[in-house]
């Protein structure tokens, strides 16, 4: 469900994007704010539906979420700043992100048992 900010008082908004909104008797709860032509709003799932579309966000895997991480990390701690790239290394180190979230998650199944 979209919700168009103009259609709501700021307070609405900001008690609305603490918890659920109820309509009809259906209780939806907060997604993300995005603009389209009409303006800027927020977007409502129904919590447990599988129908709802799901944003990219909860499409990621665990796995993804910790590769980035590990992206990130390399990139930022590199010897030189990585701003016109890596000099085609690119998919090393992609796939080495790929390994240590690999090797994060084994590290995590072990503490979880």
């Amino acid at each position: 469900m979209k919700a168009y900010h103009a259609d709501w008082s700021i307070d609405d908004r900001l008690k609305a994007h603490e918890g659920i909104v109820i309509d009809d008797g259906e209780a939806w709860r907060y997604e993300y704010t995005h603009k389209d032509a009409q303006g800027h709003y927020d977007l409502w799932y129904r919590h447990g539906d599988p129908l709802a579309r799901k944003p990219l966000a909860e499409e990621k895997t665990l796995r993804d979420y910790f590769a980035g991480q590990a992206l990130a990390g390399m990139i930022t701690t590199a010897a030189a700043p990585c701003l016109n790239g890596l000099d085609g290394s690119e998919p090393l180190v992609a796939k080495y992100a790929y390994v240590m979230a690999d090797a994060m998650l084994q590290a995590r199944s072990k503490s979880d048992g």
